[in-house]
């Protein structure tokens, strides 16, 4: 194991916290290509999960793929 790679036990409570929080998560890579979402986000945009991941975060914004909706619940928050 590395510094810089998680034990299965710290992956596992990590992906655990982000699956249930209630805010919307992503992680993106270094080409800003979305590798992880989790509920709460796909519910927030109203965007599948397997439609996100693996997109382009520019993609996503820049298209309009978000609803108009989004942006006002964002206000909210």
């Amino acid at each position: 194991m590395t510094a810089d790679a998680p034990d299965d036990e710290g992956r596992t409570r990590y992906e655990s916290v982000v699956e249930t929080t209630a805010d919307g998560v992503f992680v993106l890579d270094g080409a800003g290509t979305l590798v992880l979402v989790n509920d709460a986000l796909e519910t927030f945009v109203g965007i599948d999960r397997e439609r996100l991941v693996g997109a382009s975060l520019e993609r996503l914004v820049e298209g309009g793929l978000f609803d108009a909706g989004m942006y006002e619940r964002l206000g909210e928050a």
